[in-house]
């Protein structure tokens, strides 16, 4: 892949400098989480230092317990698992880890919105050092989040969610047959034939596909275990004709929910995709007309580049047939 061996030329660190929300707010009384939370409202600012490896590279594993990437990451030296969601607005310390480390928290204005409401976030950290070895450091203030429910869902403690702040500065290349992946800096990757290039549409991590003979934009979530998540009217539309199931999915709180799944062929670009699992839950305005998950991504290769306005994705391992929920 052209973009690995470019980054391996890079002659210094690269750094990117943006700002962070400063939070200040009281932790919450018996606060309740959930899976894919989602920041939705900040204030004040605070600088964050990104420095990518240069030299030679190699891909970091990862696991996808659940149908999610987790991977292992060091906070102030410390090795710890993460997880990586590009649709969490702001990165999240688990409130146990800091407690740990015994770092000061310091109010927060920061608001965490589920689905379930909205809930003020713990506090924020500074003098936080994250590293990817072999990737990236960052040097940031993070916000501080209950990650206990998380971490008993997908049976491992969840120490980091890296979010989608970080999305607009870095480019993301995922190999899920490797179970690998690749940080750089973002607009620099140049993947090859292989690779058919989709736009990101309306400024957000948002691509055209096609269900049913309607065209959909779906906001690409790697937080999302599922193949696709419409809104329940969309739902009936574009998979009306198929068999319903129902499903139980549960918070990172525990908390069941149950949604209506159906089957559909999609097309993506210029690749067909059978039997694809579409469920009814999606329900955020700012998610376009739903969610494109792990299920359908994971198929092949992919690289998310928001500052290159593309998500490639790979059409020799782009699996045609049915897919699985994860």
């Amino acid at each position: 892949m052209v973009w690995l061996r470019t980054l391996g030329t890079i002659a210094a660190i690269a750094q990117v400098l943006f700002f962070l929300p400063e939070a200040k707010a009281t932790p919450p009384q018996g606060a309740a989480t959930e899976n894919n939370a989602r920041v939705t409202q900040q204030s004040d600012r605070r600088t964050a230092r990104i420095s990518a490896v240069s030299g030679l590279r190699h891909p970091a594993a990862y696991d996808r317990r659940k149908g999610i990437i987790l991977f292992e990451a060091k906070v102030n030296g410390r090795s710890i698992v993460a997880l990586l969601d590009n649709q969490t607005a702001r990165s999240l310390i688990a409130a146990d880890l800091v407690a740990e480390l015994k770092l000061p928290v310091e109010p927060s204005k920061t608001i965490v919105g589920t689905l379930n409401g909205k809930e003020p976030a713990w506090g924020v950290v500074s003098g936080i050092t994250f590293e990817i070895t072999g990737q990236l450091q960052i040097m940031a203030p993070f916000t501080v989040y209950d990650l206990a429910a998380m971490s008993r869902i997908v049976g491992h403690p969840i120490g980091l969610v890296l979010g989608g702040e970080y999305f607009a500065a870095l480019g993301f290349a995922i190999d899920p047959q490797a179970g690998t992946f690749t940080v750089g800096p973002g607009g620099t990757r140049r993947p090859g034939a292989a690779y058919q290039a989709l736009p990101l549409l309306n400024d957000r991590s948002q691509v055209a596909v096609e269900i049913g003979g309607k065209q959909y934009v779906l906001t690409v979530d790697l937080g999302f275990n599922g193949g696709i998540a419409l809104k329940a009217e969309d739902l009936d539309a574009a998979a009306s004709t198929l068999r319903e199931e129902r499903r139980t999915t549960a918070d990172i709180a525990g908390r069941p929910r149950s949604v209506r799944q159906r089957r559909s062929a999609i097309r993506i670009g210029d690749v067909d995709m059978l039997d694809v699992p579409i469920s009814d839950g999606s329900t955020r305005e700012v998610d376009g007309d739903g969610l494109l998950g792990m299920a359908v991504l994971a198929q092949s290769p992919f690289v998310l580049d928001v500052k290159a306005h593309t998500l490639w994705l790979g059409r020799v391992a782009m699996r045609v047939g049915p897919i699985s929920p994860q």
